[in-house]
C-alpha cells in the first residue's frame, strides 16, 4: 500500500517528476509478460510465485506478482494465498489491454486491475463504461459493469462468479475514446483456494526491465510488432521542397498610375490566402491610360449592344449566321481585355475609371513588391502568388550512386527538425520528369517528384535527407521501423515490449534498410513488439533497474 501511495502523489506533480519517481520506485520490479496468441491477436496470462518467481505456460516464462493496484478485498481469495496473481496482455487492432488478478474461486470477490490503452496514440483511456462477462462452457453467463475509470487508463471491477470450470471472459468498453472487445478464451474459475495450482517456480529473467503504464501513459511511447517486409536498396540522397511552375505567378499592373490596396482596411501581406480573381490591389491610372481605358470602355459597350442586335435580327432571319459569329467574338475579345484590366468606374468621379490587379491563381500572398501610392508602370511585378497545395521535391544524389538509367521505385525522407519519416508513394507523388535528370554541376543527378500537399504540411524551401529506394523488392523478410534501433556501446539494440509493463533489450543484426524500415536478420522475430517511441525512457528504466540490483525490492 505504501507504493500505491507514492504513485498518488507522484501523479500530482509535472510529468517528467512522475516519470523519474515511477522509475526509482517501479522500475526495479520484476515481471515479464509474452504474448500468447488469442482470437483478437495475441495475449499474456502471467500467474505469480512467491516474490516475482515464475513458470511457464505455453511455452513461454511469466513472473510473479504485481503489487501495485493489488488491493485485498475481506475474504477473497488472496486472504488465502498471496502468491497467485495472474497477469494478461492481449491487443487488438484498436487497444492494448493489461489486466491483473488473483485467481477467480467461485463465491470469491476477486478485484481485475484493468489497464486500457489506446493503440492509435497510445494514450489511456479516460472515458466510457466496461462491461466483463464470464461464460461458462455450459453457456452460463456471469457479469459486472463500470460506468467509468477508476482514474484515467485503470477500471478495477469486482467479480464474484457463482460458478466454477472452463470458461470464457469477454472485456467490452464502450465510449466516446474507444469501443473495443478483448476476449480471452482460456479463463478458469476454481471450486476452491485449495483447487489452485502450486507449479514449481522458475527463475526470474534478470534482464526483464518494468516499465509501468502509467509511465507509459505520461511520454511520447509508442509500440508496433515486428512483420514480414520487401525493403529496397536505398541510396541516401539531399532533398527540397519547392513550388512547381503552375504553382506560381505574378501579378502585374494592368495599367501605370497609382496603386494602392484593393482593401486597404484588412491589409495585404506576405502569407494573406488570395482566391482566384480576388482584387488585391487598385490603379489610378495617368492621363494617358485614362484616356486608353475610357476608349475600350466605350468598344466594349458598343460591342455588347451590336451583338445582341445582330442575336435579334438572326431570330428573325434578317442576318446570317457568320454577322452574328462576327459580333460575338469581337465582343468577347473586348471583354476578356475588360476583365484582364479589370476596370471599374469611381462614384465620386464620374468619367474616371481604375484598374483592378486579381489574383491570378488560388493561394498564398508570398511577396509584396509595392507599397500603397507607389507608382508602377504597366506589367511591373505587384506581387507573387504561390499555391502550397502542390510541391516539387527536389533529390540531389551523387551521379556514381544511381546507375544511368536506374529506376527509382520510391522514395523515404525526413525533413531536418521532424522526428516522422514519409514515404512519397504515400503521398500520392510521382516522378517529374520520369527519369531522372543528370546535373553538370557537381557530377549529381537530380530527381523530381510531385507532391500532392492539401492539408500544406510541407513548406516550400523545407530540406533534409532522404533514400531513394531502387532495384526489385526481393523477398519478404522481418523488418521493423528505423525509429526503434538504438545504439549501446556501438551495437544496434532494440526494445522489445514483452508484456504490458515489462521490456528486454536485445542486440540485433541488421540487414538493408529504405530509411522508414529495417530488415532484421537476428534478434528479433515476426509478431515481436518493439518500441518505436519512447526508448530512452525504457533506457533509463533500464539504468535504474540495474543499479538497484534488477529489482528484488519487495
Amino acid at each position: 500500500m505504501k507504493r500505491i501511495q507514492f504513485f498518488l502523489l507522484a501523479a500530482r506533480l509535472k510529468p517528467i517528476l512522475l516519470l523519474v519517481a515511477g522509475v526509482a520506485v517501479f522500475g526495479c520490479r520484476p515481471h515479464t509478460h509474452h504474448d500468447d496468441g488469442h482470437s483478437h491477436e495475441h495475449a499474456t496470462h502471467e500467474h505469480g510465485h512467491g516474490h516475482g518467481h515464475s513458470h511457464e505456460v505455453g511455452g513461454h516464462v511469466h513472473p510473479g506478482p504485481h503489487p501495485h493496484e493489488t488491493a485485498r478485498l475481506p475474504g477473497t481469495a488472496a486472504d488465502h494465498d498471496h502468491a497467485h496473481e495472474i497477469a494478461i496482455t492481449q491487443y487488438t487492432g484498436s487497444s492494448e489491454l493489461f489486466m491483473e488478478h488473483e485467481p477467480l474461486v467461485a463465491g470469491t470477490p476477486v478485484r481485475l486491475v484493468i489497464h486500457l490503452t489506446r493503440t492509435a496514440d497510445f494514450t489511456p483511456v479516460t472515458a466510457g463504461s466496461l462491461d466483463v462477462r464470464i461464460i461458462s462452457t455450459g453457456g452460463e453467463t456471469y457479469s459486472v459493469r463500470g460506468e467509468r475509470p477508476a482514474r484515467p487508463g485503470i477500471f478495477l471491477p469486482v467479480l464474484e462468479v457463482p460458478f466454477s470450470g472452463p470458461a470464457r471472459m469477454e472485456i467490452e468498453v464502450r465510449g466516446p475514446q474507444l469501443n473495443d472487445l478483448h476476449i480471452l478464451d482460456d479463463v478458469t474459475v476454481h471450486v476452491s483456494p485449495a483447487a489452485i495450482p502450486h507449479p514449481e517456480a522458475d527463475e526470474e529473467d534478470p534482464t526483464t526491465i518494468t516499465f509501468l503504464k502509467e509511465q507509459q501513459w505520461q511520454v511520447d511511447f509508442a509500440n508496433e510488432p515486428a512483420a514480414l517486409r520487401r525493403v529496397r536498396q536505398a541510396i541516401p540522397a539531399a532533398i527540397a521542397f519547392k513550388y512547381p511552375t503552375s504553382g506560381q505567378a505574378i501579378l502585374p499592373a494592368p495599367a501605370s498610375g497609382i496603386v494602392r490596396l484593393a482593401s486597404p482596411e484588412d491589409g495585404l501581406e506576405a502569407g494573406t490566402h488570395a482566391a482566384e480573381g480576388q482584387a488585391l490591389f487598385v490603379i489610378s491610372p495617368d492621363s494617358e491610360w485614362q484616356a486608353g481605358l475610357s476608349q475600350l470602355r466605350q468598344d466594349y459597350m458598343l460591342a455588347r449592344s451590336e451583338l445582341g442586335r445582330v442575336q435579334r435580327l438572326r431570330e428573325e432571319e434578317a442576318v446570317a449566321d457568320r454577322r452574328v459569329e462576327e459580333a460575338r467574338v469581337r465582343f468577347e475579345t473586348l471583354r476578356s481585355a475588360v476583365e484582364r484590366l479589370g476596370w471599374e468606374e469611381i462614384a465620386d468621379d464620374p468619367g474616371a475609371l481604375r484598374a483592378k490587379a486579381r489574383a491570378p491563381i488560388d493561394g498564398i500572398v508570398s511577396d509584396v513588391f509595392v507599397v500603397s501610392g507607389q507608382r508602377v508602370a504597366a506589367g511591373d511585378p505587384l506581387a507573387l502568388v504561390v499555391n502550397p497545395e502542390r510541391l516539387i521535391l527536389e533529390a540531389r544524389v551523387l551521379s556514381a550512386r544511381l546507375g544511368a538509367g536506374q529506376a527509382i521505385a520510391d522514395v523515404t525522407f525526413q525533413l531536418a527538425g521532424d522526428k516522422q519519416r514519409h514515404r512519397l508513394s504515400e503521398l500520392g507523388g510521382r516522378s517529374r520528369p520520369p527519369a531522372p535528370l543528370v546535373s553538370q554541376e557537381n557530377n549529381l543527378t537530380v530527381a523530381r517528384f510531385l507532391v500532392d500537399n492539401p492539408d500544406r504540411r510541407f513548406l516550400a524551401g523545407s530540406r533534409g535527407t532522404a533514400h531513394l529506394l531502387v532495384g526489385d523488392e526481393g523477398e519478404e523478410r522481418v523488418a521493423i521501423p528505423v525509429s526503434a534501433i538504438h545504439e549501446e556501446d556501438g551495437l544496434p539494440i532494440v526494445f522489445v515490449q514483452t508484456a504490458g509493463e515489462s521490456f528486454v533489450s536485445r542486440t540485433v543484426r541488421l540487414g538493408a534498410g529504405d530509411g522508414v524500415f529495417t530488415v532484421v536478420l537476428s534478434g528479433i522475430e515476426e509478431g515481436e513488439r518493439v518500441v518505436t517511441r519512447g526508448g530512452a525512457f525504457i533506457r533509463l528504466a533500464s539504468l535504474t533497474t540495474t543499479e538497484m540490483g534488477h529489482g528484488h525490492a519487495h
